[in-house]
């Protein structure tokens, strides 16, 4: 009697951002490999800023099933960077492979995951809201027992009580992955340096009918001076959403947190002082790019509390620090 195909090897990806939702795609295309993702999250995550996709990043989202006519974004082919001061372009950086190359797209993160979300439903990828990971345990040392039988799996314990196992472990959860912290490098901790070198940004979404006038280009359009900097891009394909952030140095530097693991002390360093300070760098600056970059970050009704504030101080040699609003320091 012929033996039974062995039942298919499974993933547990922890994390359902786009790492995650990249990689249980790439599986199903590529493998007989069953993914299920675990997400600390009730739901899918609308955090982070703007994000630009280059021709590969493209290719590979076409790659793994997604109709290039759904993938999101504002089709742009440079970032033009001109002085706050005197409002002279310095130059720009091109984001294409040649003059025919095709152009980046500039989209939200959360438009971006919702678009992959949709192809793991497509292909009826099992998403486990609610689930944040508590531990990791490999079986593999137990396997050099000789009494044994089967192969290595790792079992996962999650802090809503649910215990899985599973042929391997994706950790897809971000810069404080609780994969790497428990299982990959138990043994590396935050290190505090002395000294904050980062900076303060704060970023928002406003609908591109709030500007004075039109933006009168289509690429990323960034300000920049020695008090900081201010980069404004539209992040839609109909251009009606504007992504508008503004940076400065941290200075002084942050003082040591309380507690051992990077946390959020710069959370009360004002906002307000951040658009202050862009608003007095830009306010000589001449030309209409500039004006409107300056009116769209200075002169905005939104009021502050619309407006996202991280901080990318590195206090700390092992980890940069972060605020609630944006997922792995990736907003701009």
């Amino acid at each position: 009697m012929a033996k039974s195909p062995p039942p298919p090897q499974t993933c547990a990806i922890i994390g359902a951002g786009p790492a995650g939702l990249a990689a249980a795609l790439a599986l199903r295309k590529l493998t007989s490999i069953q993914p299920t993702i675990y997400e600390a999250r009730p739901s899918p995550s609308t955090m982070g800023g703007a994000i630009n996709l280059g021709a590969n990043a493209l290719d590979l989202l076409r790659f793994l099933g997604i109709d290039g006519a759904v993938i999101p974004g504002n089709r742009t082919n440079k970032m033009e960077i001109f002085s706050l001061r005197t409002g002279s372009k310095l130059g720009e950086m091109p984001f294409t492979a040649g003059p025919q190359g095709e152009p980046a797209r500039r989209m939200l993160r959360a438009d971006l995951q919702n678009v992959m979300l949709a192809r793991a439903k497509q292909l009826d990828i099992d998403i486990r809201y609610s689930s944040r990971m508590a531990s990791v345990h490999d079986s593999e040392a137990d396997m050099q027992d000789p009494k044994s039988q089967g192969s290595p799996q790792v079992t996962i314990t999650f802090t809503n009580s649910l215990t899985i196992s599973a042929d391997f472990v994706l950790g897809c959860d971000g810069i404080f992955s609780a994969v790497r912290r428990t299982y990959v490098q138990p043994d590396r901790h935050p290190i505090y340096t002395g000294s904050g070198s980062g900076a303060a940004a704060a970023y928002t979404v406003l609908p591109a009918s709030k500007l004075p006038s039109t933006l009168p280009i289509h690429s990323i359009v960034a300000g920049t001076s020695i008090r900081g900097w201010s980069l404004m891009s539209y992040c839609d394909a109909a251009q009606t959403q504007i992504f508008a952030a503004v940076v400065l140095p941290l200075t002084p530097a942050l003082p040591k947190p309380a507690k051992a693991r990077p946390n959020r002390t710069g959370r009360s360093i004002e906002l307000a002082r951040t658009r202050t300070t862009t608003r007095g760098t830009s306010s000589t600056s001449s030309g209409h790019v500039l004006q409107t970059l300056n009116s769209t970050v200075c002169a905005t009704s939104l009021p502050l509390k619309n407006w996202t504030r991280i901080s990318t101080s590195t206090h700390y040699s092992n980890y940069p620090e972060r605020e609630d609003g944006v997922e792995d320091g990736c907003c701009c």
